[in-house]
């Protein structure tokens, strides 16, 4: 009796006191996490640093244009002469920083939304192994385990950990906090026999946050039907198949653009290089992982050719193998389709260490309930532990982004270059050096941000794929640079200006990519173009100097020449080398592609609009979503030195034909027109697809709700 007694004490202890050590240990790591970010981080001035500066123009667009439109994707005319905002970048994480900022100042609302979901990640991870239905200490673990992935420093722009999130990654953790909670809510739903409508918005989360941890979801949903629990495979592959349809009815209206959209993009073929690759994918942070799973499997084979105890977590082990060797497969198919190979790995890490917390937790609970209580602690005090080792950089690497653009050396500088370029979207554009010397204003990228400093436009962006542009916007970046940044492999990177010749064919380019003005550092740049007699005096600002071409400059112009037609399939790299060797006075090109067989025959067959247009004058008034052109030469052929894009459409309804480099080309009827970005049917129609799949998920969840459900 005396005996039973203890028994039940020790039960109701261990009943209470198991989720107090979860909260205190939750609640514990979340506070240190807290402490080690700047007050700064809390303030109202928006965070710079690597991309992050740069993400704040977007946010600041969809809060101040977007939503009063009642729009979400955005044409933003401030870079890579105009790119879509949200159709090539993920909407999620701007759209909830754009709620913050309904009862945050905007700064705020930016700076608490980049460091969020690192906060929020280990918790998440919890979550979800709860949701699954692990026992204590599984969850506890497996969020334990996360630590030395989310604080490992050994790279910083892969995504994922610390580092990465600060030079501008968040929207990837925001998307393994989603994934993470989708698995662990179709897991319950499955074991209630529900309608997996929440496992299907976090799916529809990861989807709206990043690509790169969207391609794991249909591998981990796999690994659900094949060795989940609490229903048969054909069960789980139903509630699956529900739980797709709410994801797709609820990011139909973004997924379906964003694939539109690759073919007005530039591709990214990239390998990572590295002198000590092993030493960044796999650091000592990760050897008790990587430790565990290898023990993990051993184990396990041990247990199920002795006795059926081993074989409780082997569902668990299989499950997470699924995604882990799909990412390990993707790693070399990546860079065969323009993706970044290095990307996959935060997914192999953080998957190996939830799977490893996860094991040792199941694996200690086998061996005695208060066995595990009493060992609990100090193993998750030593994944913390271990964890913290690794944090070098984080600190004062959060101190310089969180301080903001203000608060730099150089802001004083800058202040005065932005005040003396101040303009607005009609006026020409200015190109910068690439340099590191750029850092001491917050990033490298510093002047990316000149729409939101000086209202003036500037070629590169932080989305650098996001334009037919881009590879046209770098080769200017790399002639007056003397360490251009030289991003796409496939197109030839030239080399930096030095000779009165170079500077000539320099300033014929700038007229074509409508760009006045550069921003320099290097001497011998700057010499150049003093010593040409093509631009103006030179000003001063810092480190920094400003040159502006004699010459004015104008977004639009009317042809001189009949347009040649290209009707070949790689138009992309016909226009780059039609603008690597321009010249004044070479015809365009037009890509067949983009035009009607009528349409083609009307341009061979009549030279007309074409040529003859001396004394035009036209002028072009540019906005978010919006050009006017204003001309006094309708019927001739116009170039509009804008991106072409296929959801561009003419009031009037005239045809948009691509043009070399990249621009639109158009006849206008009369001496007003009007263009209008996002008019695709296929963007129009996504929209309502996904309308029509929210009702029709909504109408199915409630039927299945468990007061509605027929038995």
């Amino acid at each position: 009796m005396i005996s039973f007694l203890k028994k039940r004490r020790l039960l109701k202890f261990l009943q209470w006191s198991e989720p107090a050590v979860d909260l205190l240990f939750l609640v514990g790591i979340s506070a240190f996490f807290i402490s080690l970010l700047p007050a700064e981080a809390f303030g109202v001035l928006p965070a710079t640093g690597g991309d992050t500066g740069s993400h704040f123009w977007p946010l600041y667009v969809l809060v101040n244009n977007g939503i009063p439109e009642g729009l979400i994707k955005n044409w933003n005319p401030g870079n890579l002469a105009g790119e879509p905002h949200f159709v090539h970048y993920f909407p999620l994480p701007f759209m909830l920083m754009a709620a913050f900022s309904a009862f945050l100042p905007l700064g705020q609302a930016f700076n608490i939304g980049t460091f969020l979901p690192l906060l929020l990640l280990p918790l998440s991870i919890y979550a979800s192994c709860r949701l699954m239905g692990l026992r204590f200490p599984a969850p506890l673990f497996a969020a334990a385990s996360s630590l030395p992935f989310m604080y490992n420093e050994s790279f910083s722009m892969w995504g994922g950990n610390t580092l990465s999130t600060l030079a501008g990654q968040f929207a990837h953790v925001y998307a393994l906090c989603f994934i993470v909670l989708g698995l662990g809510f179709l897991f319950k739903e499955n074991r209630g026999k529900s309608f997996p409508l929440v496992s299907g918005l976090f799916f529809a989360g990861v989807a709206l946050s990043h690509a790169y941890v969207l391609l794991g979801v249909p591998f981990a949903v796999l690994g659900f039907v094949l060795f989940g629990r609490d229903s048969s495979a054909t069960g789980r592959l139903f509630i699956s198949l529900k739980s797709a349809f709410v994801a797709l009815s609820f990011s139909l209206w973004f997924l379906l653009p964003m694939l539109d959209n690759a073919k007005w993009n530039t591709s990214f073929f990239f390998v990572w290089h590295s002198n000590n690759i092993w030493a960044e994918v796999a650091p000592a942070s990760f050897y008790p992982a990587i430790g565990g799973l290898i023990l993990a499997h051993i184990v396990h084979i041990v247990f199920i050719v002795i006795g059926k105890q081993g074989y409780r977590a082997s569902w668990l082990l299989l499950f997470w193998l699924v995604p882990l060797s799909a990412y390990v497969g993707m790693y070399w198919v990546f860079p065969k389709v323009g993706l970044v190979d290095v990307r996959v790995v935060p997914q192999i890490q953080l998957y190996a260490s939830i799977l490893v917390g996860c094991l040792l937790g199941l694996q200690l609970r086998s061996s005695g309930r208060f066995l595990s209580w009493l060992l609990a602690v100090p193993i998750a005090l030593g994944f913390f532990v271990w964890g913290a080792e690794g944090i070098k950089n984080f600190t004062p690497w959060a101190e310089w982004n969180y301080s903001s653009w203000e608060v730099k050396p150089a802001y004083p500088h800058l202040s005065k270059l932005y005040k003396d370029i101040e303009g607005d979207f009609s006026d020409p554009r200015i190109i910068f050096e690439h340099s590191d010397l750029n850092n001491q204003a917050g990033t490298t990228r510093v002047f990316e941000m000149l729409p939101y400093f000086a209202g003036r436009a500037t070629l590169e962006s932080v989305y650098l794929q996001a334009s037919i542009m881009s590879a046209a916007a770098f080769h200017m970046q790399a002639l007056v640079s003397k360490t251009p940044s030289c991003p796409f492999s496939q197109y030839k990177c030239p080399k930096q200006i030095s000779t009165p010749e170079s500077v000539e064919v320099l300033s014929e380019k700038m007229h074509m990519a409508g760009v006045e003005g550069v921003i320099l550092i290097t001497k011998e740049v700057r010499k150049a173009l003093s010593e040409s007699g093509l631009f103006g005096a030179e000003k001063r600002y810092g480190s920094w100097y400003y040159q502006k071409l004699d010459q004015p400059v104008s977004l639009v112009e009317t042809f001189k020449k009949m347009p040649a037609v290209y009707r070949g399939e790689d138009w992309k790299q016909e226009f780059y080398s039609w603008f690597e060797d321009y010249r004044v006075g070479d015809r365009h090109l037009l890509s067949a592609e983009q035009m009607s067989e009528e349409s083609e025959r009307q341009i061979l067959d009549s030279i007309d609009p074409w040529s003859g247009s001396e004394g035009c004058e036209p002028k072009l008034r540019v906005d978010f979503n919006e050009l006017e052109l204003v001309t006094n030469c309708p019927q001739k052929a116009h170039l509009l030195k804008f991106a072409y894009h296929s959801s561009w459409k003419a009031e009037t309804g005239v045809d948009i034909y691509n043009a070399s480099p990249g621009y639109m080309a158009l006849i206008p009827g009369q001496d007003r027109l009007i263009l209008r970005f996002g008019q695709s049917l296929l963007w129009r129609f996504s929209t309502y697809f996904s309308w029509l799949g929210i009702f029709i998920s909504s109408l199915w969840f409630l039927r299945e709700r468990p007061g509605n459900r027929c038995e």
